[in-house]
């Protein structure tokens, strides 16, 4: 999918669904025809500010760029985010890039259930740190799933045939409903499961420009 033209999509997902790749429209004009729902349901969601209960501050990960990712709750409906705190002077103008990459895309994206989606930034609270606020979904990599219980799950073709079912509408979604390129090819690596395996997540997905 890295790199590919959007007339290139259209022609695959016409041999995949028997549609007119003609009519199928292209993620540009569903950005634009989609921005007005986009927005609302961005503001519906949005998470202005956030907390931590009063408790220890859990950290999920220390980049060596600075970058820290914690789990925070939004002062207004509790529910927990992943809080990418940024600092405010940041010399990996690269890194920078691609974050706000990852910010683009998952917005435009925010319409789609098979991706964490973008909630929003509080450059004000902190001093020293600008921080952006994600959706947390949880689940089990399908890779570690199938090396652990592989003799189990072959006997679970339903399962199997739901799982390609599922990860076809969702790269779907990443074709037809964001601009962004990806800066990396999805593998197994990016593929969770939850809920007794009935929902399927992309995550940890590299967007380019």
């Amino acid at each position: 999918m890295r790199g590919t033209s959007e007339d290139v999509f259209g022609f695959v997902w016409d041999k995949i669904d028997g549609t007119d790749y003609k009519k199928i429209k292209l993620p540009h004009e569903v950005i634009k025809q989609e921005k007005a729902s986009l927005e609302r349901e961005f503001n519906s969601r949005r998470v202005r500010s956030v907390h931590y209960r009063k408790q220890p501050v859990r950290i999920i990960k220390l980049y060596q760029s600075g970058i820290i990712k914690q789990l925070a709750y939004c002062s207004d409906k509790g529910f927990p985010v992943e809080c990418y705190k940024i600092p405010k002077c940041f010399q990996h103008y690269e890194l920078l890039t691609q974050f706000f990459n990852q910010i683009g895309a998952t917005k435009e994206l925010l319409l789609s259930k098979y991706c964490p989606s973008y909630l929003g930034f509080d450059d004000m609270s902190d001093l020293d740190y600008n921080q952006y606020f994600f959706e947390i979904k949880k689940g089990k990599p399908l890779k570690k799933l199938l090396t652990d219980l592989s003799k189990t799950l072959l006997a679970q073709i339903p399962l199997f045939k739901y799982w390609a079912k599922e990860l076809l509408y969702a790269f779907r979604d990443i074709t037809y409903k964001s601009t962004y390129c990806l800066q990396k090819n999805l593998s197994l690596k990016n593929v969770y499961v939850s809920d007794i395996g009935i929902k399927v997540y992309l995550k940890k997905i590299k967007f380019g420009d």
